[in-house]
């Protein structure tokens, strides 16, 4: 039996990021961005990170995600990877439902022909902002100023 030990792993933590507010234009959240090494364009590959969100407005959190790839490091050659979208949101009707999200998002990604990529993300409308990383709130109401490091890991499979 042989095993092709040769694939790529990044891991990368963002250790105390400052806060990014979400609006409904797409940007590109902290952390979330590598450059991978292509070696031929048939490979998939498993793009997954995790990030905090802390609503700002009355109604719960909706942001749209998705994974853009780039050859030039998102200058100008920049497009949205089919099939790598995902809308957060709360899974419940609680009024309190809103706060304190960490997310998740996990995709494979295939036959890849570009070295960059990146999260962004914008909300669904000008009532469900939100911030990334930071929170104002913890345990029951303290006015702290709570960090989430987001983490990103790439693989080629």
């Amino acid at each position: 039996m042989t095993y092709n030990l040769d694939k790529q792993l990044i891991i990368q933590t963002t250790t105390l990021p400052a806060v990014q507010s979400v609006s409904t234009s797409y940007l590109e959240v902290t952390g979330s961005k590598a450059q991978i090494k292509l070696k031929n364009t048939t490979t998939d590959w498993l793009y997954k990170f995790s990030f905090y969100t802390f609503s700002t407005d009355t109604k719960p959190l909706f942001i749209h995600a998705r994974v853009e790839s780039s050859n030039d490091n998102f200058s100008s050659d920049i497009q949205t990877i089919t099939g790598a979208q995902v809308n957060l949101s709360g899974d419940t009707q609680e009024n309190l439902d809103k706060y304190y999200q960490s997310h998740t998002v996990m995709f494979i990604l295939p036959s890849l022909d570009r070295e960059y990529l990146r999260l962004t993300v914008r909300s669904s409308s000008t009532s469900t902002e939100c911030n990334l990383h930071r929170s104002t709130q913890f345990d029951g109401g303290t006015s702290e100023n709570v960090c989430y490091n987001p983490s990103l890991m790439i693989l080629e499979l």
